[in-house]
């Protein structure tokens, strides 16, 4: 029991260091913005929300170099369940022009919904300045995937001067602008209608997308680089590695070999010859009563957090355990008379002139 106890224990200690990966999302009565600059200058951005003075982290100016595409992220109180904010884009350089006409700076209206996470992506739109709002997820994709979103910000070699991107492993293709991938390394193509097959590869090298991550992947106007194009990571790949749970399954396994073999050979010696097969199921009828805990606490959600419960069970077979230990102490074993006919019984039988004096005598 006390080895059943240890492997809820590690299972616990191993689930707290999962939930320190996991992403937190916005909470209640606020929202989470990304702004993504794919200008080619950079900009400064500051967030307005009329004459309403906002907190300290949702009104800062950050300059986003073009380079590397930098992520401004500005997280902080709305009231209401959406509330509609300004923009302002200033160019940060003299030679950074935004738009054709000659503005100092651009506002635009975004709108920020209560605990959901939004990215905005600025790009040049026909000499103007073209913005494009995204409702993102921050959680875990199921399956240990990845999920991928590609982003275009210029105009491709095609009549329309729109088209998709893809993503294609061994020449199977698994993405169009968005999809959930599995773990590997992918080449990245786009429409293009110069080319054979309508698609032209974008850079050399491969795209790796790691497990249990959420990513944005900006491509750069030089498709040609070797490799062209920016990872923003939304929600981080997956780190821990599954191999932590064979210490558990190893340890969760004596604790059963243990358990079983001892508790059966209890239920069998303990009882009378009649009630064996009683007694026997008695005692496997207990796993239904620890199904039972199981249900009420785990079925019934008592306790929120995963690791807080691999915890409370640990403290309930503790628990038991002090309790079966307190018994045996004033347990008292019963000796089973040992049946007729059986090698033990035979050894009790006096077979030689000599055994059956001393017998006698006795």
């Amino acid at each position: 029991m006390l080895l059943a106890g240890g492997a809820f224990v590690i299972a616990g200690i191993i689930q707290m260091q999962l939930d320190n990966t996991l992403p937190i999302p916005p909470p209640k009565m606020t929202a989470e913005l990304r702004v993504f600059n794919t200008l080619p200058c950079p900009v400064n951005v500051t967030l307005f929300n009329g004459s309403m003075d906002l907190p300290e982290n949702m009104k800062s100016i950050e300059i986003m170099e073009m380079a590397e595409f930098p992520v401004k992220g500005f997280h902080g109180f709305i009231p209401g369940n959406r509330s509609t904010f300004q923009l302002r884009v200033m160019a940060a350089t003299a030679d950074c022009q935004l738009s054709a006409e000659p503005e100092s700076s651009i506002f635009r209206n975004v709108t920020l919904g209560e605990e959901q996470i939004h990215s905005l992506f600025l790009s040049p739109f026909q000499g103007k300045l073209g913005t494009k709002m995204v409702l993102e997820k921050k959680e875990k994709p199921k399956k240990g995937a990845g999920f991928v979103r590609f982003v275009v910000p210029f105009r491709l070699n095609t009549t329309s001067g729109g088209g998709h991107c893809a993503a294609l492993d061994l020449g199977v293709t698994v993405a169009e602008q968005s999809v959930v991938a599995e773990q590997g390394k992918y080449e990245i193509y786009v429409s293009d209608d110069t080319s054979v097959n309508g698609y032209r590869r974008v850079g050399r090298e491969r795209f790796e997308v790691p497990n249990g991550g959420v990513y944005t992947l900006i491509l750069r106007g030089n498709i040609h680089a070797d490799t062209p194009w920016t990872r923003h990571d939304i929600v981080a790949p997956s780190s821990l590695s599954v191999f932590w749970q064979l210490p558990q399954y190893f340890v969760i396994t004596l604790a059963e070999v243990l358990f079983s073999v001892s508790g059966l050979a209890f239920a069998y010696s303990q009882s009378p010859a009649s009630m064996k097969a009683v007694l026997q199921a008695g005692w496997l009828m207990t796993t239904a009563f620890g199904n039972v805990i199981v249900i009420i606490i785990s079925g019934g959600q008592l306790v929120k957090d995963q690791a807080t419960e691999f915890f409370v069970f640990a403290a309930l077979i503790a628990a038991f355990a002090v309790l079966f230990a307190i018994m045996t102490r004033f347990y008292t074993y019963v000796e089973q008379p040992k049946p007729a006919g059986s090698d033990d019984a035979k050894k009790d039988i006096p077979i030689t002139k000599e055994e059956i004096d001393e017998a006698v005598d006795k």
